[in-house]
């Protein structure tokens, strides 16, 4: 299954836009997580130049095309994450949002309107996503806040 793992990574330290990425590689080592390069230093550092922003784009708009769906985790607002969630909504890609840190009702219509799913944990997330889109790998049946 592919699931790419959409959320802020601009204006972030390292571990706030990396760590969460890191615990779903740990909690199904079996999936084939699609992540967004790592180019938190050149962000920090102002390196980021124009060849290298048109290749992040496109390589993250290839990346949501072939995926079975998308996580997007919520924790603060971002640009980026939001056009990757639209992008999804748009090419029928399920979305499925992950509001740990935040309450569904500050969150904007935007995010809820373009989700097949919100869910309050990783592992709701990932039950939902089997559930949904491969039941028969899902031991569980989903736990949802909405959707």
């Amino acid at each position: 299954m592919k699931i790419y793992l959409a959320g802020p990574i601009k204006d972030c330290t390292k571990e706030e836009a990396w760590r969460w990425r890191e615990r779903f590689q740990q909690l199904r080592p079996d999936f084939d997580w699609l992540i967004p390069p790592d180019l938190s230093d050149r962000f920090e550092l102002g390196l980021l130049i124009d060849e290298d922003k048109v290749e992040l784009v496109r390589d993250d708009r290839d990346m949501i095309s072939k995926s079975d769906c998308i996580i997007a985790n919520i924790w603060k607002d971002s640009v980026g994450t939001s056009m990757e969630i639209m992008l999804a909504h748009e090419n029928c890609v399920p979305v499925i949002l992950l509001i740990e840190e935040r309450d569904e009702a500050s969150l904007s219509p935007w995010y809820t309107e373009h989700a097949d799913a919100i869910v309050a944990t990783k592992i709701q997330a990932i039950d939902r996503a089997l559930a949904d889109w491969h039941p028969s790998l899902s031991p569980r049946i989903p736990r949802l806040i909405s959707g």
